[in-house]
């Protein structure tokens, strides 16, 4: 007679810490220090000072602190190296390497390296090398981008349009400038020197003193301007 057997496996959930409790979960020469309820998952000289419920994922040389009375709760540093978030609560930063958020509550930088958001609110930086942020509500990317202005608004909806302080662009660029004057500045003339001119590409516009050009699929056209 065969008797079958059933093989049962017992999970066993733990729970490490608790409530203002800290927790460095491994690594090497990492600390948490006046910071309750707060967690370093690994890496080395990763650092979480006076700021509660912080967390760093891992890396190398990351930190989350406290600078001139302003703590950086509920902030987090996923890894990357050198990453710093320095009195700005509820701000993240994903990786890459030298990126600072500091005294800019509810930031987030992605990525990239050397990206510094500062002395703002709500701001973003995707990722990019050397991007500046110091407006409140502004969004930057790319390389060596600076925003300093606050409330910048660009929009992209589902359909691949944008919008430039147009929340709900109908066209592919979407613009909406305070003054009818400054929407969109073309700084450079250009002057075509016949209409088989080969620069340019069908639908590009340009401009000199004199007229204004638009290539077309039969080449180059122009409109004279007038003095009034």
């Amino acid at each position: 007679m065969t008797i079958a057997t059933e093989q049962k496996r017992v999970v066993t959930l733990v729970t490490v810490g608790g409530y203002d409790t800290s927790v460095i979960a491994g690594g090497g020469n990492n600390d948490i220090h006046q910071s309750t309820s707060s967690f370093i998952g690994g890496g080395i000289d990763n650092k979480i000072d006076g700021s509660p419920r912080a967390t760093i994922g891992g890396g190398y040389a990351d930190s989350i602190i406290a600078v001139g009375g302003e703590d950086s709760n509920h902030s987090g540093i996923v890894g990357g190296e050198d990453n710093k978030i320095k009195g700005s609560e509820y701000s993240f930063i994903g990786g890459g390497e030298g990126n600072i958020d500091s005294l800019a509550d509810h930031s987030f930088i992605g990525g990239g390296e050397k990206n510094f958001i500062h002395s703002c609110h709500h701001s973003a930086i995707p990722g990019g090398n050397d991007v500046e942020v110091s407006g409140d509500y502004s969004f930057a990317f790319g390389n060596g981008v600076t925003v300093t202005a606050d409330n910048i608004a660009a929009f992209f909806n589902s359909g691949g349009k944008v919008g430039i302080n147009a929340p709900s662009p109908t066209a592919c660029l979407d613009v909406n400038g305070a003054n009818g004057y400054d929407q969109v500045r073309m700084r450079t003339s250009f002057t075509p020197a016949n209409s088989a001119d080969a620069n340019g590409n069908t639908g590009d516009i340009a401009w000199d003193v004199n007229y204004i050009y638009i290539k077309t699929g039969a080449g180059w056209r122009r409109a004279r301007l007038a003095a009034f």
